[in-house]
């Protein structure tokens, strides 16, 4: 016989049912949640009794609600700057690592070789920068 899975309803598994939260209490919570982001033990308690929610379900659906709110902000700000169309690559960037601005062009305005008082005893390779390693 073929055991159907845990998350089929009708199966009697450990895991804890999701909670459909009434009209009701939603507008409870987001108008509480209008006036303030987070709750202080004693104001989440008080908002549980009223609700006929648990202060965990109350708590979980504050950090659910601020992380859905932090999330529509990012894509309205996105939206509102027209960067709703993919990011293409400018191939001519990426073709030349020293037109990044920090290649080739620190290397080249660095001495080839140290002089006599900064570092005395480095070795550098023929026309090398010196880094402070005599590899």
């Amino acid at each position: 016989m073929i055991k159907s899975p845990p998350f089929l309803a009708g199966n009697s598994s450990k895991r804890k049912r999701r909670v459909l939260f009434s009209r009701a209490q939603v507008h409870e919570l987001e108008k509480r949640f209008q006036l303030q982001k987070y709750l202080t033990a004693s104001e989440r308690e008080h908002l549980a009794t009223v609700t006929h929610l648990t202060p965990n379900q109350v708590k979980i659906w504050f950090q659910n609600h601020r992380y859905k709110m932090k999330k529509q902000a990012k894509q309205d700000a996105k939206a509102s700057l027209g960067q709703d169309a993919p990011q293409t690559c400018d191939s001519s960037i990426a073709s030349d690592p020293g037109s990044y601005g920090f290649g080739r062009s620190i290397l080249q305005s660095l001495p080839t070789s140290p002089s006599a008082d900064s570092q005395p005893g480095l070795k550098t390779p023929e026309g090398g920068p010196a880094f402070g390693k005599p590899w």
